[in-house]
């Protein structure tokens, strides 16, 4: 499995990817308050703070990406999840 210290650091990158990903989709999914809702959306808080995990987003699947080609895995799924965040952030910028 491991057969450098690069091939370790190809599967530790993508676990901590994940890991981070998922923290992420933590956050994102926490429940807020009406009132907290309606601020974010008066102040630009909330489009500003779904633009900025979706470019952390992009970061975390390019270096899985990148981890994945390394080792030989397959990344298609990453690459599309990734294409469509790129999108998304270009939808929320310009809104």
């Amino acid at each position: 499995m491991f057969d450098s210290p690069e091939s370790f650091q190809a599967y530790a990158t993508i676990e901590a990817g994940i890991w981070m990903m998922s923290e992420i989709q933590k956050e994102w999914n926490k429940k807020r308050s009406p009132i907290e809702k309606a601020v974010d959306e008066a102040t630009g808080f909330g489009r500003d703070q779904d633009i900025m995990w979706s470019q952390s987003i992009v970061v975390i699947l390019e270096d899985i990406i990148v981890a994945k080609k390394f080792i030989e895995m397959d990344f298609e799924s990453d690459q599309t999840i990734l294409d469509r965040t790129k999108e998304h952030i270009k939808l929320m910028k310009s809104a």
